[in-house]
């Protein structure tokens, strides 16, 4: 019996998200060696990297011979950016060495890598939304999405174990009592730094992203929404009291968007304008608040900490922005 055109996609979909789960499977044995293989020296030819860019350059060679396909001309986008961020490592690493621990999680070129390899594995999950696929499928039908689903997730748990209860037990008593208190405290405040503006994006950027996609508020609303906000937490917590120096960049920050809204006009029909405005908001929050902190006390970040924290919050910023502005489709047969 000779295969339908429909179930010929549904093969090369399934096939593609095979490749890109098999990449995913590749970054996490990058990583597992990184913490758990002792090398003398840094090498880019090991087994592990072998694993990780043959499972992209089988995805990239596989997307492009489909290239024709919904949603597959944004994933070989996606692994041209993957290979030009190789390159963007490279030189990274020539310049600032090699990083370790925290900084290799969030320096900017393996941001662009992560960012990148997320954009591949979207693929098959925006072929099936665009499809006639019913809201109520089988596994055969939604095995391609589910392919993307668990690649994504578990690339975005890897890059942020920071934020994970499943792989660290600093709330137990060993942390608290024992040895690992004095050993681990540096390291949980580069963690805990670093995830406070995945949550401050949250927190002010969200909303702002969904009162835009109904009105156009009014010049100043950002500035009292963040403005007022980082002046509250600077006179509640009896830490920064009398720092208010902390308070400026959220009033600054606060600003920026305001002029950002008065300039883009981002809204439902404005989709770039809107994703600009979640990619850019972030920016002031994150800079200001460091600047802030060098000009009081002293920075003791470096240039991965500083730059990756600034990458991390646009990233989540656009995240949430296409979160909001996935364009709704026509009702399908159940």
């Amino acid at each position: 019996m000779p295969i339908t055109k429909a179930a010929r996609v549904h093969r090369i979909h399934v096939i593609t998200g095979s490749l890109l789960l098999w990449m995913t499977l590749g970054t996490y044995l990058d990583g597992w060696a990184h913490t758990h293989v002792v090398s003398t020296e840094e090498s880019f030819l090991t087994p592990w990297h072998g694993v990780l860019y043959s499972g992209w350059l089988g995805a990239a060679a596989w997307i492009y011979l489909h290239r024709d396909l919904p949603g597959y001309r944004l994933g070989l986008k996606g692994a041209i950016a993957f290979g030009l961020g190789g390159i963007f490592d490279f030189a990274w690493h020539t310049a600032f060495g090699i990083e370790v621990d925290m900084e290799a999680l969030i320096s900017p070129p393996h941001l662009l890598l992560v960012t990148s390899h997320l954009v591949m594995i979207a693929t098959p999950l925006l072929a099936a939304w665009g499809s006639e696929m019913p809201r109520r499928v089988g596994w055969r039908e939604f095995t391609p999405a589910a392919l993307s689903l668990v690649a994504g997730v578990a690339l975005v748990s890897f890059i942020t174990p920071y934020g994970s209860p499943f792989n660290d037990h600093v709330p137990s008593v060993v942390f608290a009592e024992g040895t690992f208190a004095a050993e681990t405290r540096f390291r949980l405040a580069q963690e805990d730094g670093v995830l406070t503006f995945w949550v401050c994006t949250l927190i002010y950027v969200l909303p702002l992203l969904a009162v835009l996609r109904r009105w156009r508020p009014p010049f100043g609303t950002a500035t009292l929404v963040i403005g007022l906000s980082a002046v509250g937490v600077m006179v509640v917590d009896p830490l920064l009291l009398g720092a208010p120096v902390l308070a400026l960049p959220g009033i600054a920050a606060g600003l920026f968007a305001d002029v950002l809204v008065a300039k883009l006009d981002p809204g439902p029909e404005r989709r770039r304008s809107l994703l600009a405005f979640g990619a850019l908001t972030p920016l002031p929050i994150v800079a200001l608040s460091l600047l802030a902190i060098e000009l009081e006390w002293g920075l003791g970040w470096g240039v991965n900490f500083v730059t990756g924290s600034m990458a991390i919050a646009s990233l989540v910023g656009v995240g949430l922005a296409l979160a909001l502005t996935v364009p709704e489709r026509r009702e399908v047969a159940a």
